[in-house]
């Protein structure tokens, strides 16, 4: 290759020059591009705030009107258990209730299967077995007394 001296003049000067606004320009382009990143990073954080806000937000509205029906729900289930006669046991009741839903969670953990599917797919299997409809004595009867039975006519 053949240098003039023009040429290794030129490049002697520049050289330095050259290579000292490569230097700059890819530290320029280096911040601007981590500054792009941590621009967008800050939108996804802002975004994802006010996405979680807005879907808290979506829930509470969703179940507001719910609340005043189950307020009032509550109430009127408070007022039917305090006119039952204190000889019925209500929370025995309960107990027994939940004394077989956990005896079926146990025989579903030991058979494998689910305790919703062991149940035939939900309580209802399980709780119709206490309903006062399929009690052999409701309450108020004695258990070897028959239970009176309504007057053909009235509901």
């Amino acid at each position: 290759m053949v240098w003039s001296c023009r040429f290794a003049c030129v490049w002697s000067i520049t050289w330095k020059d050259l290579h000292d606004g490569l230097s700059q320009l890819e530290n320029l382009y280096i911040k601007e591009a981590a500054a792009a990143y941590n621009r967008q990073r800050t939108i996804h954080i802002v975004l994802l705030i006010i996405m979680g806000i807005g879907g808290m937000m979506f829930l509470i509205m969703m179940l507001r009107p719910f609340l005043k029906h189950i307020s009032k729900e509550s109430r009127r289930c408070a007022e039917l258990l305090a006119q039952l006669p204190p000889d019925m046991d209500v929370e025995g009741m309960v107990a027994a209730t939940w004394n077989v839903v956990k005896e079926e969670q146990l025989i579903a953990e030991r058979s494998g299967k689910t305790f919703i599917n062991n149940m035939g797919g939900g309580l209802g299997g399980v709780l119709r077995g206490l309903s006062m409809i399929s009690m052999s004595h409701p309450f108020g009867s004695q258990p070897g007394v028959p239970a009176a039975t309504p007057k053909p006519g009235r509901p």
